[in-house]
């Protein structure tokens, strides 16, 4: 029994220094605010300050030096308040919290014998962070209202180092697929080729961290770039927005129309600001569509001159078949006109939802839970198919992602958290028919006509299985001269191309923070992931 029991505390303590010792993936989603308080005339550290930040009620005291500390504090602006018996005061306001950096802040009390009002100074952003080793970018969310950007390899792309844009984004020289991309700390690429896969629309973001070199222990799997975003949970007041925005209202454009939708606030409503602070939420939705800037040949029109023959030689030489002409030009049915918007899917459609709520058990425990996702479909142009893009590749690309966070502070210098997620990425490619369907023999067995290029000279023609002379099309410019036509595939062609990919990743990780002094901080954690692939 005593080997039995041994063996068991052996396990239990290699179980904790293993735990201690693992360096993983972590993206921290809070910042640290440390300062001194001291007398204004005389310069002596005010011991037992009181300073506290007011939006969220969370504080600590002055040490025999008079500094203080104030860990886990979620990224944004804030105004903060230190107060002693016997001094006057004092309120900052425009103080900034950023991502897994220090704001410093000091405070000077004016000391009184009798009770005065408190004065207010407004804090000044300081041009160089001194906690910042590698060479990173913080953006918040009033720096994102200021920037002429609609995703966020948009601002990524804008960075030092970063060339290229959209998925083809390089930094510091490194391949796309070597940048890592986190959302409320957990990760978002693809298990497969490492390439970001969720599509945020700016209005989630808070805050955002962009890290280009410098990397410490923590971060792993990185070898370009570390984006780390943090997203909403609302706050004490609703707030909201409503946004339409189209490129066809004066003019033709790329027939592009965008929906964004947004609000946020307290869960109930009812109490001060703090109780209302405690339980909230954050939703909003956006859709975009568009034909881009090919929309003009995805159909056939009848001032093209190969419209009347091809019509004629669809309807007598196909015949009522996969070929027949008029699908050429119903690759968009389904839409309808409502005044200058169409009602219906388009070329290219973007959806993108997110809902996060936060609730304060304690005022040392928060609790977060998070449900996002997008879902994008896409018929790209081709100039060689055009003739036959409606059985041409149609993509479907979905992510999803539920994420759960527990925060835990367990004293001034001792916080933890535990985060579990469930992030999926779905992929099909289908060529506008039924996979099942494609591979029955009768189905696929077409008598297919052949577009021949320049079979007399400088025209072009049709042969059809069976004949021995081709169906000279004249195909005439402008001038009525003849022109030879470039070869397009046989209108109904079907690609052929099936393609279904499905990964999920299920995270489980423990990250915890121990603040020795107002120097030095120590950060240990562990990951547990499963890939189904």
């Amino acid at each position: 029994m005593k080997g039995e029991a041994m063996k068991r505390y052996v396990f239990a303590f290699i179980f904790v220094v293993l735990f201690l010792l693992v360096a993983v993936l972590n993206a921290g989603t809070t910042g640290k605010l440390a300062g001194r308080v001291t007398d204004v005339d005389s310069g002596e550290p005010v011991i037992g300050a009181n300073v506290i930040i007011i939006e969220k009620q969370i504080g600590a005291s002055t040490n025999d030096k008079g500094r203080f500390m104030i860990i886990n504090i979620p990224p944004g602006t804030y105004e903060v308040k230190a107060f002693r018996l016997g001094y006057q005061a004092v309120t900052i306001t425009n103080v900034k919290i950023n991502l897994d950096l220090t704001t410093t802040l000091n405070f000077e009390l004016k000391s009184t014998d009798t009770h005065i009002k408190g004065i207010t100074v407004r804090a000044k952003q300081k041009l160089v962070e001194a906690d910042i080793t590698g060479s990173e970018k913080i953006v918040t969310a009033e720096d994102i209202k200021q920037m002429p950007v609609q995703s966020i390899q948009e601002i990524v792309a804008v960075t030092a180092g970063a060339v290229g844009s959209g998925e083809n984004l390089h930094i510091r020289g490194g391949r796309a697929n070597e940048v890592v991309y986190t959302v409320d700390g957990m990760s978002v690429s693809n298990p497969v080729d490492n390439a970001f896969g969720m599509q945020l629309d700016m209005d989630a973001v808070g805050d955002m961290s962009i890290q280009t070199g410098g990397f410490t222990a923590e971060f792993g799997n990185a070898q370009s770039a570390i984006i780390n975003l943090v997203t909403k949970s609302g706050g004490p007041q609703y707030s909201g927005k409503f946004e339409v925005s189209s490129d066809h209202v004066f003019d033709e454009g790329n027939n592009e129309d965008k929906v964004k939708f947004a609000l946020g606030g307290p869960i109930i409503p009812a109490g001060s600001q703090h109780q209302r602070d405690r339980f909230t939420f954050y939703f909003n939705a956006t859709g975009a569509w568009t034909d881009g800037r090919y929309k003009d040949y995805y159909k056939l029109e009848k001032d093209n001159p190969l419209f009347e023959p091809l019509g004629q030689l669809s309807y007598f030489g196909f015949g009522d078949s996969l070929h027949y002409f008029n699908q050429i030009n119903s690759i968009d049915d389904g839409r309808e006109k409502v005044w200058l918007f169409d009602v219906g899917d388009r070329y290219v459609n973007n959806y993108q939802a997110n809902f996060k709520t936060k609730f304060q058990v304690s005022p040392t425990v928060k609790l977060t839970a998070a449900v996002r996702g997008d879902r994008e479909t896409n018929l790209p142009f081709s100039y060689l198919n055009r003739l036959s893009l409606r059985y041409m590749n149609h993509w479907t690309t979905e992510h999803n992602q539920l994420a759960l966070t527990w925060d835990h502070t367990l004293s001034p210098k001792i916080f933890y958290t535990i985060r579990a997620s469930r992030f999926e990425t779905n992929i099909d490619l289908n060529s506008g028919v039924d996979r099942d369907w494609y591979f029955e023999p009768q189905n696929t067995d077409w008598n297919n006509p052949t577009w021949i290029e320049n079979p007399d000279q400088n025209n072009f023609g049709v042969h059809t299985p069976g004949t021995q002379v081709n169906e000279v099309v004249k195909y005439l410019d402008q001038f009525n001269n003849p022109q030879s036509i470039p070869f397009f595939s046989n209108p109904g062609t079907n690609a052929g191309n099936f393609w279904k990919d499905q990964t999920i990743t299920y995270t489980l990780r423990s990250d915890f923070t121990y603040q020795i002094n107002e120097i030095h901080q120590a950060k240990t954690g562990l990951e547990i992931k499963f890939n189904e692939i």
